[in-house]
């Protein structure tokens, strides 16, 4: 899944990217080409060939992947809907050209969903005969579970912060570390491997996860916190920030992976190889629910579940709330009585009072509860942590405000220009919500006064940001060469935009910007006068670093 933006003080302090791993880019003509020959690049994701027991060499060809690259619905369930808008792409390796690839088509969706598990099978154009024939050697799902502390392989596709020349097939040792109930958002998917594997980033999910003890797949790859800038308030557990659940609460693990096991999936083939939900030994969500609608996903005390139940078949159901990591859907006990579902109906009990994470759990018809669909609610109380991130650009005599939102801490800005003659910031009236169009502030204006607001409507502030005098604006470090926001490295260019009274203060913003950083500045720092607006171009170096004699001059 993508990863999420800097904040300004990671973008302008920080020295340099995270570290990478240790996974390495596999070469043609080795063993492990072979081996991770099954491995294609799908979409945006990694996909993988699978053997199927009873296959042929003319039996339907599918390829595994995660759920999440098909569909994002949170209780959907796809189950053999025509598709061939994807191809999955093989010998995707950094040593062969655009023509030495093979591109197999998708036919169809089997089956895909993120209801309890991340996954998605996908039936190709070609036949298992023709990619053997090809070199495309497929690899067999394992239906016995893994076990904590088994060693393991992976073999992918990143390309998130992946260099482009590096962005092909890669694979890395691992272990398998343990197993958790694993949220994401509104997703809840149980029993998830944990697993050490290196460069879990976007574009490996739907990897495959080996075991080394039998060869075999037992897990897809799925989400993880590797890069994760944002590890409090109300970050954890949200997109790109899986978090386990427990009886004591969430636990947000710092660069942990997850990965889905196979062992529901690897029962679902015919004696003929051809996928199919009514096999003896699948154990994969057959879809027959109802639909549920999503309640907003934070929400202050004092609201309601306000959920829809909805089907066009089916007649009863039942449903019951429990707090995360206290109470579990798939358990029976706790269910009320059948309810009517005459088309529709609702359910508008009161929302727990106390602050925490929720999940409604609903079984219709005679759907069993392990397949219970699932509405996911935080009761937040908390204001947000996050300071208000902007830009503000000079724009004929006066500013251009352009807020930043970050979700879920960051979700709304509310402005107030001052021009010195209001009552102050601590008074509500002339505040109002600035998003999407940016705010023109008049020459003339004293200060900004702003208010942030988190997905639940907790509010935090006020914080005052003066228009006159010696400052930095905010957002306004740039690098100097693309213009653009991102991590500084020790000795490259940024242009700072401030603003002065006079060319005097140039000494005061660079104090600051000395204090803010721990770096220091280059002596062949320039400044530009643009009006009472300076343009300083700057160069940091870590303290003790030294600065070459041409820099010095």
């Amino acid at each position: 899944m993508p990863r999420r933006l800097l904040s300004l003080a990671a973008m302008t302090l920080a020295a340099v990217a995270s570290p990478r791993g240790e996974s390495r880019l596999i070469s043609s003509g080795t063993d492990e080409a072979r081996r991770f020959a099954a491995v294609a690049r799908f979409g945006s994701c990694t996909a993988f060939l699978i053997r199927p027991p009873g296959g042929g060499a003319d039996s339907p060809a599918y390829v595994v992947t995660a759920g999440h690259c098909i569909d994002l619905g949170t209780n959907t369930v796809i189950v053999n809907r025509e598709d061939a808008r994807q191809a999955a792409v093989f010998h995707y390796r950094h040593d062969v050209s655009a023509a030495g690839r093979l591109s197999a088509n998708s036919r169809r969706i089997v089956y895909s969903t993120m209801k309890r598990l991340d996954l998605a099978v996908v039936e190709l154009d070609a036949t298992p005969g023709a990619l053997a024939a090809a070199g495309i050697e497929p690899l067999m799902l394992d239906a016995d579970a893994a076990a904590a502390g088994d060693p393991a392989e992976w073999a992918g596709i990143p390309s998130s912060g992946i260099p482009p020349g590096e962005a092909f097939l890669r694979r890395s040792p691992c272990t398998i570390q343990g197993f958790a109930d694993v949220v994401e958002w509104r997703w809840l998917w149980w029993g998830m491997l944990r697993h050490d594997c290196s460069e879990i980033l976007g574009g490996a999910s739907g990897s495959p996860l080996l075991s080394l003890r039998t060869g075999r797949v037992v897990g897809i790859v799925s989400t993880g916190n590797t890069g994760q800038l944002e590890t409090s308030g109300d970050f954890p557990c949200w997109r790109d920030a899986p978090c386990e659940t427990g009886p004591r609460g969430f636990v947000f693990r710092p660069e942990a992976s997850y990965a889905v096991p196979v062992t529901a999936l690897a029962g679902c083939f015919d004696a003929g190889g051809r996928f199919s939900l009514e096999a003896p030994g699948c154990g994969l969500d057959p879809g027959l629910q109802a639909g549920v609608t999503e309640s907003a996903i934070a929400v202050p005390p004092g609201g309601s579940w306000n959920t829809r139940v909805r089907s066009e078949t089916l007649t009863r159901f039942r449903y019951k709330a429990v707090r995360e990591g206290e109470g579990d859907c798939r358990d029976t006990a706790g269910y009320g009585a059948p309810l009517p579902l005459a088309g529709d109906a609702r359910i508008t009990d009161p929302l727990p009072a106390a602050p925490g994470r929720y999940h409604l759990c609903v079984i219709a018809g005679e759907q069993p509860a392990r397949f219970a669909s699932i509405v996911h609610v935080r009761v937040d109380i908390t204001p947000p942590g996050l300071k208000p991130e902007f830009q503000l650009w000079p724009a004929n005599g006066g500013f251009l405000f352009i807020p930043s939102l970050r979700p879920p801490e960051l979700a709304a800005q509310l402005v107030k220009v001052d021009g010195g003659t209001s009552s102050g910031c601590g008074v509500r009236e002339g505040y109002r919500e600035v998003y999407p169009v940016p705010l023109r502030v008049e020459a003339g204006a004293v200060r900004l006064c702003i208010l942030t607001r988190d997905l639940a409507g907790n509010e935090a502030g006020p914080y005052e940001i003066p228009l006159r005098g010696a400052a930095i604006f905010p957002g306004g470090v740039l690098s100097a060469a693309s213009q653009e926001e991102g991590r500084a490295a020790p000795g490259a260019w940024i242009s700072v935009t401030g603003e002065t009274g006079s060319a005097s203060q140039f000494d005061q913003i660079m104090t600051r910007l000395k204090e803010a950083s721990l770096y220091r500045v280059s002596p062949d720092a320039s400044v530009k006068m643009q009006g009472e607006r300076t343009i300083f171009r700057v160069r940091l170096f870590r303290p003790g670093e030294e600065i070459s004699s041409n820099e010095q001059s």
